[in-house]
């Protein structure tokens, strides 16, 4: 794939970075702990990092239906959370302005947690806690 300007690089590694963790929560709940196997750190500065794996997996599928309802909305969300990038920056990524990010980013926070509060469902299909 050929990286086309600056806006298309940090959508590419947003989308990657949010994979990424997608795939270290899930390896981590399949995973067994316990044998001679020795946990790696990856680094605890990476945003959301702390959080619970099945909230995780929640997010990531509520994002989903978000990139389908409003995809400018779900990529300032991936760079802001997945790739911790500041409103400044993620505006000049997207080429908006500061002014939007911050509104979308409020509409955003605001759809996923009303999403996730109204009782989404997880990957496995069953109903959220």
């Amino acid at each position: 794939m050929k990286i086309q300007n600056r806006r298309h690089f940090f959508a590419v590694a947003a989308r990657a970075m949010r994979q990424i963790r997608i795939d270290d929560v899930r390896r981590r709940k399949r995973a067994k702990r316990g044998g001679d196997r020795h946990e790696v750190e990856l680094g605890s500065e990476l945003p959301g990092r702390e959080q619970d794996p099945s909230e995780m997996l929640a997010i990531h599928e509520i994002l989903g239906k978000l990139e389908c309802l409003d995809s400018r909305k779900a990529v300032i969300v991936m760079l802001r959370y997945y790739a911790g990038l500041t409103e400044e920056q993620t505006g000049d990524a997207l080429g908006i302005s500061r002014r939007t990010v911050q509104l979308e980013w409020r509409y955003a926070k605001a759809w996923l947690h009303r999403e996730l509060s109204t009782g989404g469902t997880t990957v496995e299909g069953k109903p959220r806690p």
